[in-house]
């Protein structure tokens, strides 16, 4: 969960950055096409750049050779100490907050889909006039004029009304531009990035430049600009909108506004050759990661991954009872082969000269005994309760699978890690 929202939050400080540079640079402009491409383009590149991954050409980063041992990792196999505990709050932190996440995500999608629910039996309730594309319903509903592809929605009482002709060739614009498309792509991005102010603004400038669009085509045609824009202001009262379909009477005042804006010169269009520089910066901050080089065939931990196994070690570990009891104590090394993020061999090592592969930091497990001396009793007795030891270091290890650990989640990795058994 908490590698999802890392994610997201990439994905909204792009959108930000992106959308800052839109409305700096573009946003007043009346290249309403161009302005299309680059509103549907950041909806597109803050959701592939934070995926990307693009090896760095500098020098690989290098893991010092050799055994890794910074400190010794304690779990007493009874309870977890401070630090341990101080981990475990956070990872509830972020659980809570994943669920919280995830509530809001699934109330949104609900909110969406009776939206569309809404927006389909409006349409299947009313009565076709012109069944050609693109087809013309007329309903009895109290809505504005709206398309939704394949359909152009008008209501009853604008039929025989002076900006029927208007309404209809706005409309019409919108579905042969294939502007729901667009609207239903921000629609469907909403509720996974909801926290993010810049996704809300991002749908008012598409739905508000799909309106220049269909304005500045729709007066071409007719070229009636003063009566286009009352009928425009007529159009506006009594009535309310659907959230997923485009309206005759949406956003008017930034409308006429743009209506009555000259046409931008072909030196504006020159600033599109900011969106190279801009779009190679984001490519360098959320796609370029630093290689790991390997030490012969193998990938070493970086000590950060290192820390987050040995952490989970720690945490999960425990004193079997029955070692414990008989006051079995000693060390076990365990050498574990991971490959695309699955442990594919764990293995005892009998002795640490035995080792040729990244040792991890030591966990000390510490448990309370009746008898704190080292087990002196029979060595039957003694292999039988130390393979308990072994057995317990050996399932840790299998459930290593759960870490998302970065160096192994592409790549093959071998690392041995350290238990040290001891009672007080």
């Amino acid at each position: 969960m908490a590698d999802l929202l890392m994610f997201f939050l990439k994905v909204s400080l792009c959108m930000m950055i992106l959308y800052l540079s839109y409305l700096t640079f573009f946003g007043r402009d009346t290249f309403y096409g161009r302005n299309r491409v680059l509103l549907i383009g950041i909806l597109v590149i803050s959701i592939l750049f934070p995926l990307i991954r693009v090896p760095s050409f500098d020098r690989a980063i290098t893991q010092n050779p050799g055994f890794i041992q910074v400190r010794e990792i304690v779990s007493t196999g009874d309870y977890i100490q401070s630090t341990v505990a101080m981990n475990i709050s956070r990872v509830d932190f972020i659980s809570a907050l994943g669920f919280i996440y995830i509530i809001v995500v699934l109330f949104l999608y609900a909110f969406f889909i009776a939206g569309l629910l809404k927006t389909h039996k409006i349409i299947r309730k009313g009565r076709v006039i012109n069944s050609r594309f693109p087809t013309v319903i007329l309903t009895e509903a109290d809505y504005s004029s709206f398309s939704f592809f394949p359909y152009v929605v008008i209501p009853e009482k604008i039929l025989n009304s002076d900006s029927y002709n208007e309404v209809l060739e706005h409309e019409k614009i919108h579905i042969k531009e294939g502007h729901t498309f667009d609207l239903l792509l921000a629609e469907i991005l909403i509720p996974l990035l909801w926290f993010n102010p810049f996704i809300w603004l991002l749908k008012r400038s598409i739905v508000l430049n799909h309106e220049y669009i269909a304005d500045s085509k729709a007066l071409k045609r007719r070229g009636e600009i003063k009566d286009y824009q009352y009928k425009l202001l007529n159009m506006a009262t009594g009535n309310y909108n659907l959230p997923f379909a485009h309206s005759f009477s949406s956003l008017i005042k930034k409308r006429i506004v743009m209506i009555n804006k000259k046409p931008s010169t072909n030196y504006a269009a020159l600033k599109n050759l900011i969106i190279l520089p801009v779009a190679a910066l984001l490519l360098v901050l959320f796609s370029f990661r630093p290689v790991t080089e390997p030490r012969g065939s193998e990938i070493e931990l970086s000590e950060a991954s290192a820390r987050a196994i040995t952490r989970f070690i720690a945490e999960n570990i425990q004193y079997p009872l029955e070692a414990k009891e008989s006051s079995t104590q000693g060390k076990v090394y365990v050498s574990v082969e991971v490959k695309n993020g699955v442990v594919r061999e764990c293995e005892i090592e009998k002795n640490k000269k035995d080792i040729d592969s990244q040792l991890l930091q030591t966990v000390v497990v510490t448990g309370y005994g009746a008898n704190s001396e080292t087990n002196s009793g029979t060595k039957p007795g003694r292999d039988k309760n130390f393979k308990l030891l072994q057995k317990e270091c050996l399932r840790i290890a299998k459930r290593l699978s759960e870490l998302q650990i970065p160096e192994w989640q592409e790549n093959e990795v071998e690392f041995t890690f350290e238990v040290v058994f001891q009672l007080r």
